[in-house]
């Protein structure tokens, strides 16, 4: 079930009546649980197994760690959880990836092996729930965060459906104790929410789906496009993966909101940041400050000198690379945010600090663009192609808008020209005022004016001819 499918809008009412007609909270999360896994088994039905199993495992860690002071044992339990967490992970995203590469190795070597394979897809949303639940066992072991008594509660923490396979990922502390809470209906907060969700969908279907027909069509084809049709899709995509996940996230925290639910905000205006290490505090802010909690502060974080930070950095942007797909051009990705970071910290800072402002955006835009082109080619030979093919401008051919006439008519790309450049108006409106905010808190004549913009766009600039899951559904 997508949140973009006319199933999720018939699915959602009914949640939302039901919850609300609920005497009491017990009842409510009992509802909300089932309603949750039912959503996920619209999907793979027996991958909600996974979840349950993950679910058992880290609900009594967790409860034998509360008892357990004992440093052995402690470290057993935790060591009980990361296997089975990260070895279900492991299994169905990263088998096939390590036994290709072990068979690579040993065929350089000399040795020809046929090592086993599984052909099993990969389950929806499993580096989302597995990290969300891993969050819950690594606060318990460390003393950070009360054990959950409540079977049911934990359970909803971990699966609750309108984060559930692509967050935000949330810590145990901030969503567990809003499940104990009977919530009632708010007007202003339910406002907020829908008008959340029509930002959401106005993202994904005008903006982030009619963007996605021109960066499909050369990033299939890298060797066909050079110079400002290269170019353009590079920046199509780029606008393409922001109006998808934090249309997403927007639609995720909307449906939360409904149920009187609050969850943390995952990106504020990542383009407009003035440094790689800015972006990433705008960017995927919840996978963004795991990693910093549950791995870069473990490992030393900054506290153990220059060498060894640059390591700690480097680590936790391979993790996250591969966090995001078994692949090298994944790697390649993370690497060079990483390789980023870390120059910004040798020679790069100060330099920045006296740069104008534009200029330090039109910086982290450029690289986090050329990063993309990585993260989205199929290979890493078409990622490579469209990086040289971006510097080669044929004589009298600047600009070729023909070429996509294969793809879609002319004024359709203009439109999507037109368009691109509301979204990048969008995403500046929305990181200078919070423009759902800002609109729930204004008089009904510029609520309403807002409503029939949002309903007018999807209705008829909505792409709906090439229905696309989100990008992130895949994670």
């Amino acid at each position: 079930m997508f949140f973009n499918s006319y199933t999720y809008f018939v699915f959602l009412p009914i949640v939302l009546l039901v919850y609300y007609a609920l005497p009491a909270v017990r009842y409510r999360n009992i509802f909300l649980l089932l309603a949750s896994y039912f959503f996920y088994m619209c999907w793979q039905p027996i991958f909600i197994l996974l979840i349950i199993v993950s679910t058992l495992t880290d609900y009594f860690v967790g409860k034998k760690l509360s008892i357990t002071n004992e440093k052995g044992r402690r470290k057993l339990l935790l060591f009980l959880s990361l296997l089975v967490n990260i070895g279900i992970l492991l299994y169905f995203k990263y088998f096939n990836f390590l036994t290709e590469n072990i068979e690579g190795l040993l065929s350089v070597l000399g040795l020809n092996l046929d090592l086993p394979a599984h052909s099993h897809i990969l389950p929806v949303g499993i580096s989302f729930y597995t990290f969300q639940t891993l969050s819950y066992t690594f606060d318990v072991y460390k003393n950070k965060n009360h054990v959950e008594p409540n079977f049911i509660d934990f359970s909803l923490y971990v699966s609750f459906f309108p984060q559930l396979v692509a967050g935000p990922i949330e810590r145990s502390r901030n969503l567990l104790p809003q499940f104990k809470i009977k919530q009632v209906l708010d007007y202003k907060r339910f406002r907020l929410g829908a008008m959340l969700i029509m930002l959401g969908l106005v993202k994904k279907l005008v903006f982030a789906d009619r963007f996605a027909i021109y960066s499909d069509e050369i990033f299939s084809a890298p060797e066909l496009y050079n110079g400002v049709n290269a170019i353009l899709g590079i920046v199509f995509f780029s606008f393409r993966i922001y109006g998808d996940f934090s249309g997403y996230t927007d639609i995720a925290i909307g449906s939360a909101l409904l149920l009187g639910i609050t969850l943390m905000e995952n990106f504020k205006g990542p383009y407009l940041s003035r440094s790689i290490r800015e972006f990433w505090q705008r960017w995927h802010i919840s996978l963004s400050t795991w990693f910093r909690d549950y791995l870069y502060i473990p490992l030393g974080g900054n506290r153990a000198g220059s060498s060894r930070t640059y390591r700690n950095l480097l680590i936790v942007f391979l993790i996250t690379a591969l966090w995001h797909g078994a692949s090298w051009t994944f790697v390649v990705w993370g690497l060079i945010h990483g390789f980023f970071l870390i120059v910004e910290r040798l020679v790069l800072t100060k330099l920045l600090d006296k740069l104008p402002a534009v200029l330090n955006v039109f910086y982290v835009f450029v690289i986090s663009s050329a990063a993309w082109i990585f993260f989205r080619a199929d290979t890493m030979t078409d990622a490579l192609v469209l990086l040289k093919n971006v510097f080669i401008y044929e004589e009298g051919n600047f600009f070729n808008h023909n070429i996509y006439e294969d793809v879609i008519d002319t004024a359709e790309l203009y439109l999507s020209l037109v368009l691109l450049c509301v979204a990048i108006a969008l995403h500046f409106f929305e990181y200078r005022y919070n423009v759902a905010v800002r609109i729930s808190k204004s008089n009904v004549v510029k609520r309403w004016t807002f409503y029939l913009l949002c309903i007018l766009s999807i209705a008829y600039l909505g792409e709906y001819g090439l229905y696309k899951e989100f990008i992130y559904f895949q994670f």
